[in-house]
C-alpha cells in the first residue's frame, strides 16, 4: 500500500477474485504483494514479466 490507497481501496472483496498484473516490474511486485497481504490465494494472482 502506498499513498493510503490499496487493492482492497477498489474492490472491497479480492480475496475472492483472480488477481492478472501486467506491468513494470517494481509497480507489478507492489500489485502482488498487495494482493497476497489482502488475502488471494497465490494461485489466483497471475502475472506476466515484461523484462529486456
Amino acid at each position: 500500500m502506498r499513498n493510503g490507497y490499496s487493492l482492497t481501496s477498489y474492490v472491497p472483496d479480492i480475496a475472492d477474485a483472480d488477481v492478472y498484473v501486467c506491468g513494470p516490474a517494481a509497480w507489478a511486485a507492489n500489485v502482488i504483494a498487495d494482493a497476497g497481504n489482502a488475502g488471494v490465494p497465490g494461485e489466483q494472482i497471475h502475472h506476466e514479466r515484461f523484462d529486456w
